[in-house]
């Protein structure tokens, strides 16, 4: 994950910039993740336009994707899907989305 790290228009189309200190936020995010749910394994991370890493757990029925843009994890934007086409997120504590991670 912090080979994510990239500068400002690395798209070619205006993108954020993916700082260090969010790829290292990120690692810690996923850490934490993987200690409440080992069975999901470590996620897909890949970069976001919008400055951040995000970082993807599929199971079954539903997958989660968690954007880290900053080293503060105290507030974390996420997106969830299901196979029905059923989606949603916004914006919560790291501690709810390990919680909405927990229920996958």
């Amino acid at each position: 994950m912090l080979e994510l790290r990239r500068p400002w228009n690395w798209d070619g189309e205006r993108s954020r910039a993916i700082r260090a200190s969010a790829c290292r936020a990120a690692v810690t995010f996923a850490r934490e993740a993987v200690a409440v749910r080992p069975d999901l394994g470590l996620p897909r991370p890949s970069g976001s336009y919008r400055g951040a890493v995000a970082l993807t757990w599929d199971a079954p029925q539903e997958s989660l994707t968690v954007f880290v843009r900053t080293a503060d994890l105290r507030r974390l934007e996420y997106h969830w899907e299901t196979l029905a086409y059923e989606y949603g997120g916004g914006t919560a504590t790291r501690e709810e989305v390990l919680q909405r991670l927990v229920g996958l």
